[in-house]
Parts: structure tokens; C-alpha cells; sequence
């Protein structure tokens, strides 16, 4: 048996711009595992099985969870402590060479990109094991299962037997498998920044009547730039700021939340991230300071903070930034807390310095250098 594959932990950026963490599987996964198979529905599971399967018996979860991690092999994919999809290969006994591939997906996250995400995990794995090709038999009405193969970028061969679909094709990359993937991250990577960049509706956690301070500044900005959306303060000791009505928690405010800004201090981050995942909130933008730059309790704070966000599917600004801006007018997001926004224009910038990024605003500002 193999040794637990620790390198093939991977975070993956779906279709919608989601997060999720996939893993190998290991034999603690028997509950999450029959959790997800509760979750799917008697399509997904008569897809999977090729009969009406009610249940997975104790013998089947022991079986499924437990792993060589070479002639057998499985990676689950996590989403807020939840699996939400498996995908396995078994090598054949009579053609060690290759091996036959299975997915399942729970219902309320098909169509995002998962089953695509664990066949590139899989077959680089499966390259690594000596493995020269994949099967899968997959039934006519199995549409998303056959259109995933179709687009992977591998050479598909395709017969049909009995009424059910046999599917082969060689685990090696290929030019074809290399344009795919570079193209569906591109794609996922854009839209996992769309609530950062775009967002709908913005709550900031720190919003201060502070005159001085960095959250009265940020809400300022945020006020005056005149942003398309709401935007909601988060104070539990105020109840406005800058007249506009503050809430204690971000889960008090009662509609859908795309991006939040975090400007409180260092100990009380996680516990607003988490309240952050709980509303749904898709991206983070964290002003405050106090992590990896003041020593390793704080490095291990910004762990902290990076895993509870990654498996909330919520993608992070900073910690210790200046914030972002967009002057888009369709938007006209203001979210940093300097005095100087400059024009609109096509010049995007990034700057690992706040001292040098506000020094470069600057200059756009003087230079009527559009932004």
C-alpha cells in the first residue's frame, strides 16, 4: 500500500469562481461519504450504480473509503466541511495499464465544474502510478458525464454495448489537455474575482463614526464614490454610521452579501470570516493587520484565516492591504481608505506596498492617468 499522497491536497476554482479543497480519500470519510450519497438524487444515483440503490451499506463505506492509493484511488472534494463530490479509479486486473474511472456529484452542485476538476487531479495522479489510459461506462442519458469527457481535451474512444457507452482514453497530456485546462482556469479565475471586482452589494465589518480612524475612512470612500449597489455597516456598538443603518453581525443584514471588507483588529478576523461564510459572502477584502508581518503567532493567525476562508469557497484580499478599488462606472468601487481615487481609464495596477501604491495613485491622480 501506498503512502497517503499529501501532494495531491489541492484547492480548485470551479466553473462559477467557487473554492473548493480536494483530497484523497482515507477511511475516516465513511460518514461525510454517506452523507453525499444521501444528498444525491435517484437520477444521480441510478447514473452512478446503473440500478435504484436506496443506500450504501457498512461493507460498501468500508470498501469505498479505504484506499491503496495505487491499484485503488479516490479523491473527495470538501465545501464547508461537506463532501460534495468523489470521483475513483480501480485498475484492471487484467490490464494493469489502465483503469476504470467513476464520478458522483451531488445534486445541488452539479454543473460547476467538479467532475472536470477530479479527472485532471485523477489522471495526473493515475500518470504518477504508471497508468496509460482511463475507462468509463457511462448510459446514454448521462449527458453531463459524456460532455465532461467530450471537453477534456483527451482523445475519446466511444462504443456502445448493450445499451451503455464505453469510454477510453489515454491519461497523457497532450496539447489538446493542456488548452483545455488552461482554459477553463482562466475562465474560473475570472469568475471567482467578479464579486471582488463586481460585487452586487458590500458590507464593511469595522465601520466606524470614528472620524480618524480606518474604518470611517474606507466607509467614506466607499459613500462617496457612489457605489452601484448597498452597502451595509457592521458595527455592534452603533446603530448608523454616516446616517446610514449599522448591524451588529453581517448576518443581520438581510439581503445577500457579495463582498465584505474586514477592519477590525487581528483576534477578531476569524471569528468575522466566519460569520462571513455563514451569510454566503464570496469574497474578502481584509484591511486589518496583525499577521505574518508581526511574527509567527501572527503567520499562523493568516493560516487560519486563508484555510476558513478556502473552505468556505470565499476568495481573499490581503491580510494588512490598502483595500482595491474599480472605477468602473457600472460599479465604482472605492473600497480603500487613502483620500486619493483617480480617474477612470484602462491602467490596471497592483502593488505589494501600500506606501508605493497610494504614491502611484498619486501620480495617475496628477498625471490624469486613467485608472
Amino acid at each position: 500500500m501506498a503512502e497517503y499522497p499529501v501532494e495531491f491536497e489541492v484547492d480548485a476554482v470551479l466553473r462559477d469562481g467557487g473554492v473548493v479543497h480536494i483530497r484523497p480519500i482515507t477511511p475516516d470519510d465513511k460518514e461525510l461519504l454517506h452523507e453525499l450519497f444521501e444528498s444525491m438524487g435517484p437520477r444521480s444515483r441510478y447514473f452512478r450504480f446503473f440500478q435504484d440503490k436506496e443506500d450504501l451499506s457498512p461493507r460498501e463505506l468500508e470498501y469505498f473509503t479505504n484506499v491503496d492509493y495505487d491499484n485503488r484511488m479516490a479523491f473527495v472534494v470538501l465545501l464547508d466541511d461537506k463532501m460534495i463530490g468523489v470521483g475513483r479509479y480501480d485498475r484492471e486486473e487484467d490490464d494493469p495499464a489502465h483503469a476504470e474511472v467513476a464520478f458522483a456529484v451531488v445534486d445541488a452542485h452539479q454543473n460547476r465544474g467538479i467532475g472536470t476538476q477530479l479527472l485532471q487531479l485523477m489522471t495526473a495522479y493515475a500518470r504518477t502510478m504508471g497508468l496509460e489510459g482511463f475507462k468509463a461506462l457511462v448510459l446514454p442519458d448521462n449527458v453531463q458525464m459524456i460532455r465532461m469527457f467530450r471537453h477534456s481535451g483527451y482523445e475519446i474512444e466511444r462504443t456502445m454495448e448493450e445499451g451503455v457507452y464505453s469510454v477510453a482514453f489515454p491519461v497523457a497530456q497532450s496539447e489538446g489537455t493542456r488548452a483545455a485546462e488552461e482554459e477553463r482556469e482562466k475562465r474560473a479565475i475570472a469568475a471567482s474575482l467578479n464579486p471582488i471586482f463586481y460585487p452586487r452589494s458590500i458590507a464593511v465589518v469595522g465601520a466606524s463614526r470614528k472620524e480618524d480612524s480606518i474604518g470611517a475612512r474606507l466607509f467614506h470612500n466607499l459613500l462617496s464614490g457612489r457605489f452601484s449597489g448597498p452597502i451595509y455597516p457592521v458595527n455592534p456598538a452603533a446603530t448608523y454610521v454616516h446616517s446610514v443603518r449599522a448591524y451588529k453581525s453581517v448576518l443581520d443584514i438581510p439581503d445577500p452579501v457579495d463582498l465584505a471588507f474586514l477592519v477590525v483588529p487581528a483576534p477578531l478576523v476569524i471569528p468575522a470570516v466566519k460569520e462571513c461564510a455563514g451569510k454566503g459572502v464570496r469574497g474578502l477584502v481584509v484591511i486589518s493587520a496583525g499577521f505574518s508581518e508581526v511574527g509567527p503567532e501572527g503567520a499562523a493567525l493568516e493560516r487560519e484565516l486563508v484555510e476558513t476562508a478556502r473552505s468556505a469557497g470565499m476568495r481573499v484580499v490581503g491580510p494588512n492591504c490598502m483595500g482595491l478599488l474599480n472605477t468602473d462606472p457600472r460599479v465604482a468601487v472605492n473600497g480603500q481608505f487613502s483620500p486619493v481615487f483617480p480617474p477612470a481609464g484602462n491602467v490596471a495596477m497592483a502593488s505589494q506596498s501600500g506606501a508605493l501604491g497610494i504614491a502611484i495613485l498619486d501620480y495617475a491622480v496628477r498625471n490624469s492617468i486613467g485608472i
